[in-house]
């Protein structure tokens, strides 16, 4: 049951983070020093990703670290799920004990009348096992760091894939009766990521900072002068 519950509190604190931040934290980073000091934080990372590898490279691990406890929590409360529909369709409450303890079994008795409208309330949560595989291959996927950055940085250059794919997770959403749920997440998380990630300017350099840019007529005299020297 905690699994179960974790899943639905998940989905509501990630659909809730974008709004929180435009309506919450960006308002009165101004005005309040706890929020100043969060956004400021936030505003040089995103200032050291646009010209610094390692910068990229570690929101992309925070990245994938969300992706990973998000498919974890998806396949307990799946697993759990399954053992108590099971279980409870069949009135028997020897593996389902196991999970959940006696006062929750107790609670699903007095909230339902048989096993059958149990399993069904189950259903939502019983992701089927060909999407948590195919979830965790995308996930696999994005642990390399040139697909990863080139899948973030199309989305957030080119507008129209964007709201397409956004568009896609609203009806994955709703899809099977909401057994689909973990899918849908795996792409918002996916979009949360790109609607921030820069567009790299510059190569990377040490310490994120851009290196010094000579001419062509500049890096002649400076060859020159090294060999003068030598």
């Amino acid at each position: 049951m905690f699994a179960i519950t974790l899943k639905v509190i998940l989905a509501f604190v990630l659909t809730a983070i974008p709004f929180a931040f435009h309506l919450w934290v960006k308002p009165r980073q101004a005005s309040s020093t706890k929020w100043g000091n969060l956004y400021s934080v936030l505003s040089a990372i995103y200032e050291r990703m646009k010209h610094s590898d390692n910068a990229r490279k570690f929101f992309i691990h925070v990245f994938l670290i969300v992706l990973l406890f998000v498919q974890y929590v998806d396949f307990e409360a799946a697993n759990a799920a399954n053992l108590l529909s099971n279980e409870l369709a069949q009135g028997r409450v020897t593996m389902a004990g196991q999970i959940v303890n006696v006062a929750d079994l107790s609670l699903l008795d007095n909230m339902f009348d048989s096993g059958e409208e149990i399993a069904d309330y189950f259903y939502p949560f019983q992701t089927p096992i060909f999407l948590s595989v195919g979830c965790l291959m995308v996930v696999s996927l994005m642990f390399y760091y040139r697909i990863s950055d080139k899948v973030l940085s199309f989305l957030h250059g080119n507008n129209m894939a964007f709201s397409l794919v956004a568009q896609t997770v609203i009806f994955v959403m709703a899809g099977h009766c909401g057994q689909y749920l973990c899918a849908a997440e795996t792409v918002f998380i996916i979009l949360m990521a790109a609607a921030v990630y820069p567009d790299k300017t510059g190569e990377g350099v040490p310490g994120g900072r851009k290196g010094i840019e000579y001419s062509k007529k500049e890096e002649l005299f400076w060859k020159n002068a090294e060999r003068k020297a030598a």
